[in-house]
């Protein structure tokens, strides 16, 4: 019988993929076709036209992108920097936000973090765990940051202790 199709990942199956459903009868194109319930959705084993193979091949060669850019950045190439921030900015900023809830401040824990960072990368010492290696770096940025701004809050405490509060008449 027909089973409703779940909804494509990443536009494979999609309109003009395999299976295309025309009537509402699932052609048979390929191993797309509706033969039964959807193995992927049910939580059985994954069919061989599954995307975790290519999402491994994507990621082992991001992985030598990135490595290949960790290497140049570590001899001093500002433009490989430039790409492996880039790449890493959006995560990093979310991080930040997450830890200490205000725009600016977070903003400024990522600057800092990418600061360490170049400073830092000669030191790295395995380039393949420089995602890893930055995020720590951001979690000590957010630490600094946050224990930064209460110091500034007590400072402020007290200075204003200082003052003795005016007294209304009764």
């Amino acid at each position: 019988g027909h089973h409703g199709r779940a909804a494509p990942l990443n536009g494979i199956g999609g309109r003009d993929g395999p299976g295309r459903e025309v009537d509402g009868t699932a052609s048979s194109v390929g191993p797309a076709a509706d033969d039964g319930p959807n193995p992927e959705r049910c939580g059985h084993t994954a069919p061989p036209y599954s995307l975790s193979a290519a999402r491994r091949a994507a990621h082992t060669s991001r992985g030598v992108m990135q490595r290949d850019l960790v290497e140049r950045a570590r001899t001093g190439d500002h433009d490989a920097f430039a790409e492996l921030a880039g790449a890493a900015i959006s995560r990093l900023d979310a991080t930040a936000w997450l830890m200490i809830r205000d725009a600016d401040r977070a903003t400024d824990a990522v600057q800092n973090a990418l600061v360490r960072a170049w400073r830092d990368l000669p030191a790295l010492r395995d380039p393949d765990r420089f995602d890893a290696w930055l995020h720590r770096l951001l979690i000590h940025a957010c630490i600094d940051e946050i224990r930064r701004v209460r110091r500034h809050r007590l400072d402020l405490d007290i200075t204003d202790l200082s003052d003795p509060p005016a007294i209304a008449d009764t």
